[in-house]
């Protein structure tokens, strides 16, 4: 009988000797997921008013930091009184899955060199005018977001899309004006075009949309 026992434990070593090798083998030849850490991100439903190009960077498992700079052509109603360039540094917290996809919250803060159109009216003829002014100006904002990735098969899984909608105050410095000869005429909800906030397409507004495609790598 312990001769029996013998041989089944030294047919059982040998067959486990044999076997694990092979299958630390088969574990390693296993290709390894790649981590990507950047992203770089254009706005090509956005081109119709002004050009952005991102920069992003992966910063833990849930957290990126990253940059936007633009430029505003002014070729809409409200951003007309709004052109140049925007630079824009934020950082995303994704709450659902780890980045760069899922649900996140970002905030930011910007810095803004535009040229401003300031529309006056006369107090006593009640006639139009308006003059241009270059200003530097900077502002803070928050917003929530989500990623996602699409067409996988043909980019290998490096291309998404990102879409965010929040809220902002950019600071505009208002022109140097004769107070008591014009006063700013009154835009859309009451505002003045030298208030610190409109909606529409321009840098200074107060409703804030992102929607740009991406690319990681």
């Amino acid at each position: 009988m312990r001769h029996y026992l013998s041989l089944a434990c030294g047919l059982s070593l040998s067959v486990t000797s044999i076997a694990l090798p092979n299958s630390v083998r088969a574990q390693s030849s296993e290709p390894v997921q790649p981590i990507h850490s950047t992203i770089i991100s254009i706005s090509p439903a956005e081109l119709i008013y002004k050009t952005q190009l991102g920069y992003e960077h992966r910063w833990g498992t849930r957290n990126s930091l990253g940059l936007l700079g633009s430029y505003h052509y002014g070729n809409f109603s409200n951003s007309g009184q709004l052109r140049g360039g925007q630079l824009t540094g934020y950082y995303r917290r994704f709450l659902t899955h780890e980045f760069p996809t899922g649900l996140y919250v970002q905030a930011q803060a910007s810095l803004l060199d535009f040229v401003h159109t300031a529309s006056l009216v006369d107090t006593k003829t009640k006639q139009y005018y308006s003059f241009d002014y270059r200003a530097v100006s900077g502002g803070a904002g928050f917003g929530f977001g989500y990623r996602g990735r699409f067409l996988r098969r043909a980019f290998g899984n490096h291309l998404l899309y990102n879409a965010m909608l929040g809220v902002r105050f950019q600071h505009l410095p208002a022109a140097d004006y004769d107070a008591a000869k014009y006063q700013p005429r009154t835009g859309f909800l009451g505002e003045t075009t030298d208030a610190n906030w409109h909606i529409g397409f321009g840098p200074g507004s107060l409703p804030h949309g992102l929607l740009t495609l991406d690319y990681e790598f």
